[in-house]
């Protein structure tokens, strides 16, 4: 917590309700982010992904609902 007197640092970007925010490199770093952020969702479901048994129809919802929803939050502001 900063104190009255105190000087706050300068920062270059930072993350607010899961979204980095940046002065310079606006949407490159927010980009990358979400990029990185969905690969993780997908490697954590891979085991559903390249099942053979389970219906291809289902393994579209999952992508839909847990994968996909990552890469784009946010995207709408």
């Amino acid at each position: 917590m900063i104190k009255l007197g105190e000087e706050m640092a300068e920062v270059k970007n930072y993350k607010y309700l899961g979204r980095v925010m940046s002065f310079e490199d606006r949407m490159e770093e927010e980009l990358r982010e979400r990029r990185e952020a969905s690969w993780k969702s997908y490697w954590t479901l891979e085991h559903i992904y390249k099942n053979k048994t389970i219906p291809l129809r289902i393994k579209i919802e999952i992508l839909e609902t847990c994968t996909l929803p990552v890469l784009t939050y946010g995207a709408q502001t």
